[in-house]
């Protein structure tokens, strides 16, 4: 009986959370206008590598951003990552630590969300390539079973929906 009430407690307090949409644009990546809208999430956040932003930097602040989401109870259910086409050595492993970042924050609050990685559509087939093993790295972390990982790739000329964008 007592694990009923904590249940529905539970339920009630997750649909009292706020969903947010966090969109994180390395520098180079392509224009995200098509992907600004926050659809059905409470919420979206947009995180732009700012001019002289190292990949690091990008990843503390983000870090904290997703931190403090967590501390006024809200939660990201949908991360859009916009890959640069580079694969710099401290570029990957920013994109590494952030994958785990997001997948530990999913794994904590216990809900479903998704990572969706976007890369170019013109991306070279090397890059695709590496996107791919980050992608098998972060399968392998316990939030991954919480939060589908997808690569999409990207035509600016296009929405992410695949429908003609209007301009």
């Amino acid at each position: 009986m007592m694990l009923v009430r904590e249940s529905e407690r539970a339920r009630r307090a997750r649909s009292a959370t706020q969903r947010v949409r966090l969109l994180i644009a390395e520098k180079g990546a392509d224009n995200l206008d098509a992907y600004l809208s926050p659809a059905e999430y409470d919420e979206l956040i947009v995180l732009r590598q700012l001019e002289g932003e190292t990949p690091t930097d990008l990843f503390v602040r983000t870090l904290t951003r997703i931190s403090s989401l967590e501390c006024t109870g809200k939660r990201v259910c949908h991360a859009f990552i916009a890959l640069a086409p580079s694969f710099e050595p401290e570029l990957a492993a920013a994109r590494q630590m952030l994958g785990l970042a997001l997948l530990s924050h999913v794994n904590a609050v216990g809900d479903d969300s998704e990572l969706v990685l976007g890369i170019a559509h013109s991306a070279a087939l090397e890059f695709r390539q590496q996107i791919m093993s980050l992608v098998e790295s972060l399968v392998a972390h316990p939030g991954s079973r919480h939060a589908p990982i997808r690569v999409v790739l990207r035509d600016q000329s296009r929405s992410p929906r695949g429908e003609a964008r209007s301009e």
